[in-house]
């Protein structure tokens, strides 16, 4: 991994397309991004470039929930808590080999399609049932639908 790490009181640092940007500030926030696109890094990011890892996999291994708990630990401050880049640049991150790489990176997205799909099919009845409740409560104040004691 290449680190290209800038201090906000610089002009920035530049990234590109398969680079990861890994925010140090309130770690826990999990905020790392697999960039699609070229750009400018300010503040609190860190620029990291795969070089013999997949960029897919040291994303997910970057944004998953035991690294991060580890990252966050090492934070100090109170108000706005970071940990210092070289305590985040020496976490061991065991790497297997490419073909393994591939193959955990296709599962978990395998797995994550599944779980969005899951996600907008729900978000969706809970949507019309919002809209069929919006609609009762509509008939019943313009008085298109009464209310009687039979029917409560």
């Amino acid at each position: 991994i290449t680190n290209y790490y800038s201090d906000y009181d610089t002009e920035g640092q530049i990234f590109q397309s398969g680079d990861i940007l890994f925010n140090k500030l309130r770690v826990y926030l999990n905020k790392v991004v697999l960039c699609d696109f070229d750009g400018l890094s300010m503040g609190e990011m860190i620029v990291i470039r795969p070089v013999y890892v997949m960029g897919n996999f040291l994303h997910k291994i970057l944004s998953s929930n035991g690294l991060i708990n580890h990252v966050n630990s090492l934070s100090e401050g109170v108000k706005l808590p970071r940990p210092s880049v070289s305590c985040i640049l020496d976490t061991f991150i065991p790497i297997p080999p490419e073909d393994e790489q591939t193959s955990i990176s296709e599962s978990i997205q395998t797995k994550l399609g599944y779980i969005d799909l899951v996600i907008t099919k729900h978000s969706d009845r809970i949507r019309l049932m919002q809209e069929y409740r919006q609609s009762i409560i509509f008939s019943v104040v313009t008085g298109k639908v009464r209310i009687t004691e039979d029917r409560i």
